[in-house]
């Protein structure tokens, strides 16, 4: 018994509902408003979605709103290597170890390095602004906390292809708990934009509010959890997310997160979902939707009622502007170009039918829907146009705008939507000037003109006989054969034409179409090189005619050429390749100036070519040397023994050794651009040398010390002179045994206390004179601290009125004083009186110390510490006779005589050191400023290099006197010298030889002054003419016109005799050649 399949359910309305918006919403795990994934993946690269740290929901919120105009920046991070290599491939190593990348702070800061942040960050930005230039949609959102929720539903069993595997996956991996979904609870609006490359992210919020995310509302009502809206008494991020935490804690699995991501949410569908929602549950009475449902029938045009003042017929009876007889022109508004079709489409929708306009691109779509617009809006209707492409809306815009409806439409897309945009609009339609105006219009006239062009339309659409067809078929018909092959057959009484006889025609054609063999048969005779693919009727006529035309082309070319050959001794032409040849010898005799005929029928011609080539060579190098010496020395050229100046010149590597040494790498421009001043220089500088070493020799002994070898060891020994001389002479007791310290430290000791006594002194003369010190002793001190202690004995006491009297006399001002003030007084008297009296008693020891040296409180105290110390330094760094210099430094005449010591040796250094930095950069010279050479060695190098720059200066003299330019060095002139010396060989050899050249050049051979550029062309002209002749074929005559030529024009008119006759015979036979393949024909030639 066979199993009957029972059929499937009907679903309901609410069920088709249903399915609607869970396709509409996407209400699974592709969805990231539902499923959002954040973090890292399993490789541990970061997804997309930008985690902002360091900031709560509240915070960025916040910081936002602070700021909506600037925004917050993101910090930017470009790596080190960019930008000091920018442009430029790194190698590996440098690679591994690059330093880390160079970052700008910022206002946030995204989860991972500044570097993949910013690369993130640049996708969100690519993502976003495509959603927007696309659908006009921003999907750039700030989520602001996040749910962690458990979908009770059990998730799908993971299947793979079956086109790979074809069966489910493991139990194991079926069995793996899938981590808990993540939702973003709420959605800022944002926009990411960056000026340039080298410029931070910055984030700005969008002029919307902050959302909840209704898309994750509306999946958790499916099991009965309704999220909250955002309610007018909560005002931060903080208090919605706090109450989510209320809401679900008999939810152990659920968590609300505080974290904050940055990402792209697809986020435009959810009012329609809400829509859908009240269809599903109150129903809804319009057919379409329940016939879209299944729950109606669906329509049919004939069951729908049209709404059109007539009926439109089926496209078939259309034909001859019926259409137009329809439609009143009265009734007709529309703004662009329309075609009948159009005009059908526009009076459905002013019917108010439902259609579907579609068609491929260009066939007129956009400009339908704007003329259905035009004429709703002519009628006083409204209309919206819904797109979900902005390219659609801007498209359909634009024609409304090119004609002046721009203030009619208000633009609701994408950012066009916004506040501001939406009153910009509203204001420029307010505002608008223009008014409607009633005006008469002749509908008559235009209505006869549409029906005198119907009439011609349908005059080309009526049947005409004998024949039954229309004009416009008869058209279509001749013009797909015009193409065909021309056949000269001719149709008696075409006008009578009909169509019996026209079937006798075609079967008469189609018997021969049918038979095509015959005409085959000539690709196996002589004919078989025509190049005709397909064989015809009129092959014979074309063939005669074609060879009609060969023979007149030939007779004439015959006549053409028949006498110019014999006036250049040349064969009469037989072929077509003798005719181009006989051409080119009489245009090549044009450009000929007369040669040799020995250059004709001689087989040296590569040897002449070399030869010339050579002596054009060494000519231009000639004039070169001559030009470049004449502008050196000017003309004449100097009459000098060149050779003898080059070897004057020459430096051998030894003495280049020492002249670099002593004068740098520079020195040959030395020797030029100073003006023969170097040798008497060096030779000053030795003399310098030698008296500087004298100098220091005899220094060295009175010093009884080393002597110096160096420019720092004279330097030193002058410096050591110079300090006895400055300091000497000195008391004994400075150079005895501790004799520097006890006296630094009476020094010291008397310049503390005198710089004491110069401020007391100046503080208290300042308010007293000078004699107050006399008349204020201890006892009044102590009546001042005593007995005056007491403001009563002060007012009754005698001796109180006394000493302030004594006081007041010496006082510089009248003012009055305080008791107080006088008792600071007296002992700052006392305490200054203590003072003087303990200079007093170590003025003793001071002049002792000090000896001449001491000139009271007035001594220069710091002037005999340094003095102190440079005799200090001096015995400490004394490597000679220490009691010797002590001697030298406490006697009077010593000291005098070092002093006119190192006075002398300091000339001799300064003169030196002068003539070391004139112009001295060398490495010699830097090393005996460095100490690391000796004066001896040094003057020696002096007296080895001399000669050879006395030398080369005298030789440099002698050319400088004829110099009309500037030298730079001596490379410079020692070119100009070997240019010289290069000259007078190749003088010498041309003088030696010039019989051989006459003999192989003739008369074009003229010394120096020969044309070596015309003798090599007028070579060539005859290595050519000899290709285009054989040397059996040189006719006297020909040679004739070689050797003594004719006017070029003579040649010329020969020449063009060969090419207007050869032109002549193509231009009537090249037209042949497209039909004709000759090389594949039976014929020689």
């Amino acid at each position: 018994m066979t199993e009957q399949t029972n059929p499937p359910p009907s679903r309901t309305f609410q069920e088709i509902v249903a399915d609607w918006q869970k396709r509409l919403l996407q209400l699974d795990r592709g969805n990231g408003l539902l499923y959002f994934k954040a973090g890292r993946t399993s490789s541990g690269k970061f997804r997309t979605p930008v985690q902002i740290a360091e900031h709560s929901p509240d915070s960025i919120f916040e910081a936002l709103l602070k700021l909506p105009q600037r925004g917050l920046t993101f910090d930017y991070a470009e790596s080190r290597s960019r930008r000091r290599t920018r442009g430029f491939t790194q190698t590996e190593d440098i690679q591994e170890h690059e330093p880390g990348p160079y970052v700008r702070q910022g206002d946030l800061r995204g989860d991972g390095s500044p570097v993949d942040v910013q690369r993130r960050l640049g996708n969100l930005r690519r993502r976003s602004n495509q959603f927007q230039e696309e659908q006009g949609l921003n999907v750039l959102f700030l989520a602001l906390g996040l749910l962690r929720w458990v979908d009770p539903a059990p998730p799908p069993e993971p299947f793979r292809n079956s086109s790979q595997t074809g069966r489910r996956v493991s139990s194991k991996v079926a069995k793996e708990e899938p981590e808990p979904p993540l939702a973003p609870l709420l959605l800022l609006p944002c926009q990411l934009e960056r000026p340039s490359p080298r410029d931070h992210f910055t984030l700005r919020p969008e002029e919307e509010d902050l959302e909840m995310n209704s898309t994750l509302a509306a999946k958790l009502s499916e099991f009965g959890f309704v999220l909250p809206e955002i309610s007018a008494g909560i005002e931060t991020p903080r208090e919605y997310l706090d109450t989510i935490r209320n809401l679900i804690q008999d939810r152990p699995e659920w968590e609300v997160l505080d974290d904050v991501y940055l990402s792209t949410f697809a986020y435009s569908k959810l009012a329609m979902w809400r829509d859908l929602e009240l269809v599903k549950e109150n129903g809804t009475d319009h057919r379409i939707v329940r016939a879209l449902a299944g729950s109606e029938p669906a329509e049919t045009e004939r069951d729908t009622p049209t709404g059109l003042p007539v009926e439109i017929p089926k496209d078939a009876d259309l034909v001859g502007g019926v259409l137009d007889d329809l439609l009143p022109v009265r009734d007709q508004f529309a703004i662009l170009p329309t075609d009948y079709s159009q005009l059908i489409a526009i009076a459905k929708a002013r019917a108010g039918q439902h259609l579907i306009i579609h068609g491929p691109p260009g066939t007129g779509k956009t400009q339908t829907i704007a003329n259905i617009i035009a004429t709703s809006l002519a009628e006083g209707k409204s209309v919206l146009f819904v797109s979900e492409k902005t390219t659609a809306l801007d498209m359909v815009k634009n024609r409304l705008d090119e004609k002046g409806l721009e203030t009619f439409s208000l633009d609701l897309h994408s950012e066009r939507g916004r506040k501001a945009n939406v009153y910009d609009q509203l204001r420029q339609s307010v505002n608008d000037p223009r008014t409607v105006q009633q005006r008469e219009f002749d509908y008559a006239a235009l209505e006869e003109q549409r029906r005198q062009l119907n009439r011609i339309v349908r005059a080309l659409h009526q049947r005409r006989d004998p024949l039954a067809w229309t004009a416009f078929q008869v058209q279509g018909h001749f013009a797909s054969i015009r193409s065909v092959p021309h056949v000269p057959f001719d149709v008696d009484d075409i006008e009578k034409l009909d169509q019996p006889r026209l079937a006798q025609i075609r079967e008469a054609a189609g018997r021969i179409r049918l038979r095509p063999r015959e005409f085959r048969e000539h690709w196996t005779s002589h004919w078989r090189v025509m190049k005709k693919g397909t064989p015809s009727l009129e092959l014979a006529d074309d063939i005669r005619r074609d060879m009609q035309t060969i023979g007149e082309a030939v007779t004439a070319v015959q006549s053409a050429i028949s006498s110019p050959p014999d006036a250049l001794g040349l064969a009469v032409p037989e072929t077509q390749r003798d005719v181009d040849t006989s051409e080119n010898v009489a245009r090549h005799l044009s450009k000929g100036s007369g040669v040799p005929t020995s250059w004709i029928q001689s087989t040296d011609s590569d040897r002449l070519k070399n030869v010339a080539a050579l002596e054009m060579e060494l000519q231009s190098e000639r004039v070169r040397l001559i030009e470049d010496l004449t502008k050196a020395f000017g003309s004449p050229l100097p009459d000098w023994d060149w050779a003898d100046l080059e070897e004057q010149l020459v430096v051998s590597p030894e003495e280049d050794n020492r002249l670099q040494k002593l004068l740098g790498l520079q020195w040959r421009v030395r020797v030029v651009q100073r003006e023969q001043t170097t040798f008497s220089e060096l030779l000053a500088l030795r003399d310098a040398l030698n008296e500087m070493q004298s100098c220091g020799i005899e220094l060295a002994k009175f010093l009884d010390t080393t002597q110096g070898e160096t420019l720092g060891a004279l330097n030193s020994i002058q410096e050591i002179a110079n300090s006895i001389g400055r300091v000497g002479p000195v008391p004994l007791r400075w150079v005895e045994s501790l004799g520097i310290e006890k006296t630094d430290l009476i020094i010291e000791n008397a310049r503390n206390l005198s710089y004491d006594l110069d401020e007391r002194e100046k503080l208290l003369f300042s308010e007293f004179e000078p004699g107050i010190l006399d008349v204020v002793d201890r006892d009044m001190l102590i009546r001042f601290r005593t007995d005056y202690s007491s403001g009563l004995k002060r007012f009754l006491g005698f001796s109180y009125r006394r000493d302030r009297k004594t006081l007041q006399a010496f006082r510089r001002g009248r003012d009055k004083t305080s008791f107080h003030h006088e008792l600071n007084n007296v002992e700052e008297i006392l305490q200054l009186k203590a003072r003087l009296w303990e200079w007093t008693r170590a003025e003793t020891e001071i002049t002792s110390a000090l000896g001449g040296r001491y000139t009271g409180r007035n001594t220069d105290w710091d002037g005999l510490l340094q003095n102190l110390h440079d005799v200090e330094r001096l015995l400490e760094g004394s490597t000679g006779n220490r009691k010797h210099l002590a001697s030298l430094l406490t006697d009077i005449d010593s000291a005098s005589r070092s002093w006119d010591l190192a006075e002398i040796l300091k000339q001799f250094s300064t003169r030196v050191q002068a003539l070391l930095d004139d112009g001295y950069s060398a490495p010699e010279v830097e090393r005996v400023k460095r100490n690391q050479i000796t004066l001896v060695s040094f003057a020696e190098l002096i007296g080895e290099a001399a000669p050879t720059v006395d030398r080369i200066e005298k030789a440099v003299a002698i050319v400088l006197t004829r110099a009309r330019r500037e030298l730079d060095d001596l490379l410079t002139l020692q070119g100009f010298i070997s240019s010289g010396v290069r000259l007078r060989i190749l003088e010498d050899d041309h003088y030696s030889a010039p019989e051989i050249l006459q003999a192989d050049f003739g008369v074009r051979f003229k010394g120096f002054d020969t044309d070596w550029t015309d003798v090599l062309d007028c070579l060539s002209w005859a290595a050519k003419l000899t290709e285009m002749v054989p040397s059996d074929r040189l006719t006297p005559t020909l040679l004739l016109h070689i050797e003594q030529p004719k006017a070029p024009e003579t040649y010329e008119q020969i020449s063009e005799s060969f090419a207007s006759a050869r032109q002549q015979f193509r231009t009537q036979t090249d037209s042949l050649m497209e039909t004709y393949q000759l090389d594949e024909g039976p014929w020689d030639s």
